[in-house]
């Protein structure tokens, strides 16, 4: 059957057709006329697309990979459906590959990683006439995710700054790109003002602290009050997204306000 196409150029579920004729001593009769009905081409399964991924479905020791069923024309025939989809995954060798898994389900759990490194992968199809081709161009996933939630901050006091400082966390095999630094407010939420300190901005990520200035706390939409604790929380964010938050720091400055009017002068 599979070599059908390559012999007629048939398309998938294009009739088969065929004449015959006799033969004897005196030669041969006249054909038949074509079957209207009747077989028609099956194939190998088309080439399969692509693998996918989402990133919070990876770690650094384990990495989800999905795929699309095949059906109709693309499993060989709307007649014809994929038995077992086979997972390969390349050595360390490049260009040997290597089956993880021959399943009929779509998608597979690839376990026991090495965090930081690369995995490419490829699947194909199978069908009752054999395997497919692999897609021409596999895909490159590589185990890592979201950074480990950074150590609460140190709050001290610069001038007439309040210095968020903070320390870089376990970074989970992919760089931190930006830090989101919250402070508190007077009701108890913290938000992120960027204006006041910008986690993505490179210095701040290089230096890992950001100096706010004191009065600024004082207004909307922190209004802290003399006396306050200035707390904080930082997330740190990489490729495979955010942290959790850090715990708040317990200790270090409280607000600080200009000083009260003086008394009338005697």
């Amino acid at each position: 059957m599979i070599s059908i196409p390559a012999l007629t150029n048939l398309a998938v579920d294009i009739l088969i057709q065929v004449r015959v004729r006799a033969k004897n001593p005196n030669g041969f009769g006249e054909y038949s006329e074509k079957n209207t009905v009747g077989q028609v081409v099956h194939t190998i399964p088309q080439q399969m697309p692509p693998v996918t991924y989402v990133f919070n479905e990876i770690t650094n020791t384990q990495i989800v990979v999905h795929w699309l069923a095949l059906t109709g024309t693309n499993a060989g025939g709307t007649a014809v459906t994929v038995d077992n989809y086979k997972l390969e995954v390349e050595s360390s060798t490049a260009g040997t590959w290597t089956g993880l898994t021959t399943t009929t389900n779509l998608q597979y759990t690839h376990g026991s990683l090495t965090g930081g490194q690369s995995y490419k992968y490829r699947v194909i199809a199978i069908n009752e006439y054999g395997d497919g081709a692999a897609y021409s161009t596999s895909v490159v996933i590589k185990a890592a995710q979201p950074p480990a939630a950074p150590a609460a901050p140190v709050i001290t006091l610069s001038s007439i700054y309040v210095k968020v400082a903070w320390t870089e966390p376990n970074f989970n095999h992919a760089p931190i790109t930006s830090y989101q630094v919250k402070i508190e407010t007077k009701a108890g939420t913290f938000v992120e003002n960027t204006g006041l300190c910008n986690g993505a901005d490179q210095t701040t990520l290089q230096n890992k602290f950001c100096l706010v200035p004191m009065t600024k706390l004082w207004i909307e939409p922190f209004l802290r009050t003399q006396g306050d604790l200035v707390k904080a929380k930082i997330v740190a964010i990489n490729e495979r997204g955010p942290s959790t938050e850090s715990p708040a720091n317990a200790s270090g400055i409280n607000i600080e306000v200009k000083p009260q009017q003086m008394v009338m002068p005697t």
